[in-house]
């Protein structure tokens, strides 16, 4: 029997388009019917052909069989997961010779991340078991009761080598405990700093990075290192601009001359000083240059020596506000990871009365920490749906979905950027007529050329 393949008709289009061939260029040099291509041209339903009309397909296009094939991404707007259903994803985790961790698995469609519930169980009097970090950033928070004990490094030192302290005082209800941030590759490992028992809650999210990286494997070890060689972590305005110039034939005299800017302000700029260039110079750069100004700018961090951002108890209770019909507190932000985030979050309104007041712009996840709030949400068709939640309860909400939470209840609020991305942000800001681009990119089957030419 034929093996097939079913095509996902958006992919076939966006290659169409980026190699500049039509639907009859493709039916011929892959001597694949034209009616299935241009069936699939005109948005037709998703179609399944053979494995070797695909790789036919793919060869003429110079792209993988895997950039064709379709795969169904459509997501729920809520999933709802109860604390008995987390519990049933224990898995636990052997380390240094001991039962280390119990990790449970949050809610989130398949091919989408999750935060974790840890149970913390190495003992006071032993020294974690280290790991080897990742690429991936991370926000944790200590849900108590007891303190932790970690480590973060190699080897402990007084800055690496402490205590993760829950929340003992009056407001431990809903402000449960410390939160980080920790950077890509930063080792991490946890322990009991008592005999009572604590867990954390880790969100360890997509890397920005994990694109390049992956690119950049194909590379020969001289080009990576070629590139490892421009880079000034320091002064990343001078690296960029740097490229910039090389890019576009540009030395540090031709610049100044073009732009209008002082003899030394250029070469200065290279060398690590950002302030030798104004914001209305890096303007006028980015316009001869065509680049985004903003990624000349300094950039702003608040990192301590191994890049952990910290949140104490004593931070997320001084940021206690008002939000609309609720009130927070933060956990740990940082410029540096700018679609991770952590919220406490506290619900004391009536169960009947209010608005769906809540719209992320990208996925969101809530853990139940205390008392029994409802939870409602706006479907597609516009009905309203409900939830009763319970302690450890927990919910995923996709991006853009109005809602709600009514009643009494503590929740723990954290969030990536599955949905939309602060660099999705930043090409919107770049994109002309942004709407207009996006109707029609949604579900975009158009060919760049008349079907039958």
């Amino acid at each position: 029997m034929t093996s097939e393949v079913e095509i996902d008709a958006y992919r076939l289009m966006h290659w169409m388009n980026a190699r500049k061939m039509t639907p009859k260029m493709v039916a011929k040099r892959s001597d694949v019917d034209f009616t299935v291509i241009s069936d699939l041209a005109v948005g037709q339903a998703n179609k399944r052909i053979s494995a070797d009309e695909t790789s036919r397909i793919a060869d003429v296009l110079n792209i993988g069989i895997g950039d064709l094939v379709f795969e169904n991404q459509a997501a729920p707007d809520v999933i709802y997961m109860s604390k008995e259903e987390v519990l049933a994803t224990c898995r636990e985790i052997q380390r240094g010779g001991i039962h280390f961790y119990n990790y449970y698995s949050l809610p989130a469609p398949q091919g989408f991340i999750a935060p974790v519930l840890i149970d913390i169980l190495c003992p006071p009097d032993q020294i974690p078991t280290q790991n080897n970090g990742h690429l991936e950033p991370a926000i944790t928070i200590n849900l108590g009761p007891g303190h932790i004990q970690g480590l973060w490094s190699e080897k402990p030192t007084e800055d690496t080598y402490h205590p993760f302290y829950a929340n003992k005082e009056e407001d431990s209800d809903w402000i449960l405990g410390d939160s980080y941030l920790e950077p890509p590759y930063c080792p991490h490992t946890y322990a009991r700093h008592s005999n009572e028992p604590t867990q954390i809650l880790s969100y360890t999210i997509k890397s920005n990075l994990e694109s390049f990286v992956n690119v950049s494997n194909a590379w020969s070890d001289k080009s990576y290192e070629n590139m490892l060689s421009t880079i000034n972590e320091d002064a990343f305005g001078g690296f960029a601009l740097r490229t910039l110039m090389e890019r576009h034939g540009y030395d540090a005299e031709t610049l100044g001359k073009r732009v209008g800017v002082g003899d030394n302000s250029i070469p200065s700029f290279l060398g690590g000083d950002s302030t030798a260039l104004s914001t209305d110079g890096l303007k006028k750069i980015a316009l001869l240059l065509g680049c985004d100004y903003r990624l000349l700018m300094p950039n702003v961090k608040n990192v301590d020596r191994i890049g952990r951002s910290w949140c104490t108890v004593q931070d997320s209770r001084a940021s206690i506000r008002r939000f609309k019909s609720y009130t927070v507190a933060s956990m740990s932000v940082s410029p540096q990871h700018p679609d991770l985030m952590g919220l406490f979050f506290k619900v004391d309104k009536p169960e009947t009365k209010g608005d769906l007041d809540l719209m992320d712009h990208s996925v969101t996840h809530y853990m139940v920490t205390g008392g029994n709030p409802i939870f409602r949400w706006e479907m597609p068709d516009g009905a309203v749906a409900e939830q009763s939640l319970a302690d450890r309860d927990t919910l995923w909400v996709n991006a853009y979905v109005r809602c709600g939470f009514f009643g009494n209840g503590s929740l723990i609020k954290m969030g990536n950027g599955e949905g939309t991305t602060y660099l999705d942000h930043y090409e919107m800001s770049n994109t002309f007529d942004v709407p207009g681009a996006l109707r029609r990119g949604r579900h975009d089957t158009s060919t760049w050329t008349p079907i039958n030419e």
